[in-house]
């Protein structure tokens, strides 16, 4: 599993505080396991537990959704990571973050006019996505547009 996400649960089976069985996946389902040791923060993967694991996202929320649009991101997956904040907007039309996962997604796959309607959309819902914007990868390909730069310029001043 290396640096990749993945979740990991410490079973202390000792009851000691000092040492677990330490269970890992990641979102591919791939599994790490081992024996971790507290009083000198070693990891020993040489042993084999045999576990089964499964998860499924809530299409009751849209937060599972922009996590799994980022992870495809992170894997140029854009289609999917298309996909998934699509279904992310589709449960909750108010949540900027979707807007943004969208945006990305659209400016990697070449459809910037797109991209540019959904991170305007993502501002609209929450003015401090703008920090973010310029110095995300993703959007390079819209940063010549006017439109771009226009959201990255700072408001006018208030008489």
């Amino acid at each position: 599993i290396g640096t990749d996400d993945n979740i990991a649960v410490f079973l202390d089976t000792r009851n000691d505080k000092r040492s677990a069985i330490e269970i890992r996946v990641n979102p591919r389902g791939i599994q790490a396991d081992g024996i971790f040791n507290d009083a000198n923060g070693s990891e020993d993967f040489s042993p084999d537990f045999f576990y089964d694991t499964a998860a499924k996202l809530d299409d009751k929320y849209a937060d599972p959704h922009v996590v799994m649009s980022r992870l495809h991101r992170l894997q140029s997956r854009f289609t999917a990571a298309l996909k998934a904040s699509d279904q992310a907007i589709k449960l909750d039309p108010e949540y900027s973050e979707g807007y943004y996962e969208r945006a990305c997604a659209l400016a990697r796959l070449g459809r910037l006019k797109e991209a540019m309607t959904a991170l305007e959309k993502c501002i609209e819902l929450d003015e401090d996505q703008v920090n973010y914007i310029a110095d995300e990868a993703d959007l390079k390909p819209l940063s010549s547009l006017p439109a771009f730069k226009k959201l990255l310029a700072p408001p006018p001043e208030k008489p």
